[in-house]
């Protein structure tokens, strides 16, 4: 009679303790944060869980407003220790005052999260890193010295489905990194300083993305009123074309 109670009971304590632990943690790492935040008149925390930070930045010279996303490790309770991925990391996601040319940085082995990177012309890659779109000395030296897994400064949205030519904004700067990171003064002067001398986008450049961007529209409309079988075959030629450009690559490597 008192053996499932008392199961509940140490369960509820034992979570409990998790829970606390966390809040203390992740109170611990919101400290990190203090020198990014001076950077800003206006500072407001919000905290969807406990193992999520988010902070509101308001009022900065180059920034209209940055977001802080600390997520820690979910590990304050059996299940999410089980079942969980265990990664730490901060997202710095802030909107510039102006528009600048696009530019994406991932790291290799993590591949692309920004759609608009199939537009830019591929960089040479920096270190681990791939590189696509105008990358000035700044942003090529930061990528030199510190270790992320994804950096962009982009006007298109993320999801291609938002895709309006009439609404393009000015542009969103997105960096996703180590919370550790935040501790290094250096490394927040060199993130802003990338974004310092940067100058806009030009009216000819932004009308070439917009020509790329509507018949990449216009393609995706054709495609969607196809039928299944249609698609598939689609589908199919692109990765053969894939496979025929992978080849003729390596059969050039072997030459040199």
């Amino acid at each position: 009679m008192y053996l499932p109670l008392f199961i509940s009971g140490f369960i509820i304590g034992v979570s409990g303790i998790f829970f606390y632990r966390k809040r203390v943690e992740r109170d611990e790492k919101v400290k990190k944060t203090r020198y990014l935040q001076k950077k800003y008149k206006s500072t407001t925390f919000i905290y969807p869980s406990v193992y999520q930070t988010i902070i509101l930045l308001e009022s900065n010279e180059i920034f209209k407003k940055m977001y802080i996303i600390l997520t820690l490790k979910k590990n304050f309770c059996l299940s999410q220790l089980l079942f969980s991925e265990q990664k730490e990391f901060v997202i710095l996601k802030g909107y510039l005052k102006k528009k600048i040319p696009n530019f994406y940085i991932n790291n290799i082995k993590l591949g692309n999260i920004h759609f608009g990177s199939q537009f830019c012309t591929k960089s040479p890659n920096i270190r681990n890193y791939s590189c696509f779109g105008t990358i000035t000395k700044k942003i090529e030296e930061f990528c030199y010295k510190y270790d992320f897994a994804h950096f962009y400064g982009s006007y298109w949205p993320t999801d291609k489905k938002l895709i309006n030519l009439s609404q393009i904004g000015d542009t969103t700067i997105f960096l996703q990194c180590n919370i550790r990171l935040l501790d290094d003064k250096s490394f927040i002067e060199d993130f802003f300083s990338c974004f310092t001398d940067i100058q806009d986008e030009t009216s000819k450049r932004l009308e070439l993305e917009k020509n790329k961007l509507r018949e990449y529209i216009e393609k995706s409309r054709e495609y969607e009123k196809k039928d299944f079988v249609e698609k598939l075959l689609d589908d199919i030629n692109k990765n053969a074309n894939k496979d025929v450009i992978l080849k003729k690559k390596g059969k050039k490597k072997s030459k040199k």
